[in-house]
């Protein structure tokens, strides 16, 4: 997303933003504004002035302890933004399931999120936060659960349902 905006150099004093944040603002994981970079912190719309865009909060890349919102303005910004996750049904029956997410770093929320998938189609998605695990269950197969995905060393953003013969199931595999 490329839009003009002036960084404010607004000062949020309370460490309270770093409690959580909302995967639906739609703030940016990292971005630049002219020649200055800056990481997202997390969200609060307590303590972000009114200027300001959104809730977003960001601390400056390389200071410590800073932390900025920004306002419109006529410097070039380049966004991070969220990152996307897609579910591949490849399995011959639809599923539905949950996927969950987990903090890894990021200052989100754990939570779980419901999604269902029609066969040969795709969920998609974006968030802030790591896939910890997916599920999924095929209610016009052999109402059986599959086999989740469970995080693994490799942090996945694409995953697919397929065919597993344990016996006629399905299994969700993160996949590159």
């Amino acid at each position: 997303m490329k839009a003009s905006f002036i960084l404010m150099l607004v000062l949020v004093l309370t460490k309270d933003i770093l409690c959580g944040s909302d995967p639906e603002l739609g703030c940016c994981l990292a971005k630049t504004v002219g020649e200055y970079s800056y990481t997202y912190v997390g969200a609060n719309t307590a303590t972000v002035p009114a200027r300001c865009l959104n809730s977003c909060v960001y601390k400056m890349d390389n200071n410590p302890g800073s932390l900025y919102c920004f306002a419109k303005g006529s410097l070039p910004v380049n966004c991070t933004s969220h990152a996307h996750f897609k579910i591949f049904n490849n399995y011959h029956s639809p599923v539905n399931g949950t996927i969950a997410f987990e903090k890894n770093n990021l200052p989100c929320n754990q939570f779980t999120q419901p999604y269902s998938v029609e066969f040969n189609q795709t969920f998609s998605g974006e968030n802030i936060c790591t896939v910890k695990n997916i599920t999924g269950f095929a209610p016009r197969a052999l109402q059986k659960d599959c086999v989740p995905y469970i995080k693994e060393e490799i942090e996945y953003s694409n995953f697919e349902i397929v065919f597993y013969p344990d016996p006629k199931g399905c299994r969700i595999n993160g996949v590159f």
